[in-house]
């Protein structure tokens, strides 16, 4: 039987560390909303909760509020463009690997090319539409929990 090692210590991505950073500044100055969770981990989101930081799924809610800080995996671009314009104070805490994934679809995007994601589809999947929804993804080909095949249709 194969041994399993458990790390004494774990840590967050540089992603992570910088939005946590910069949602926990943010909220030194009073309540903060995210548009979804800050980050994929439901004990700190619920730590954050205390400590200020909020989140919402409902956009129309999002838009009301005077402070929001863009999650660590960034929304739709039509989603942030409505947050910069409608709310006061914005603070992008997007990493910036996936402000370049997010570069690099749309690029592919205006060049008319297939976008295949590979990743858990239990995580990526649901969050293909609200993500990449200003490029039109209008259907998962094919999905399985390693790869997802994105269809870009005009």
């Amino acid at each position: 039987m194969p041994e399993i090692f458990l790390t004494k210590h774990a840590d967050f991505c540089f992603g992570v560390k910088n939005a946590l950073e910069i949602a926990q500044n943010a909220a030194k100055d009073g309540e903060v909303y995210t548009y979804g969770t800050l980050i994929h981990n439901e004990k700190v989101v619920k730590e954050l909760e205390k400590k200020g930081v909020k989140s919402s799924d409902d956009l129309d809610f999002i838009l009301k509020q005077k402070r929001v800080v863009i999650r660590a995996h960034g929304v739709a671009k039509s989603a942030e463009e409505l947050i910069k314009q409608n709310v006061p104070e914005v603070f992008d805490a997007t990493c910036p690997f996936v402000k370049k994934i997010h570069r690099l679809v749309n690029n592919a995007y205006k060049e008319n090319k297939e976008i295949i994601i590979s990743a858990n589809c239990l995580f990526i999947c649901p969050r293909i539409s609200r993500v990449y929804t200003n490029f039109h993804v209008l259907r998962v080909l094919k999905a399985t929990c390693s790869v997802a095949r994105i269809s870009l249709i005009h």
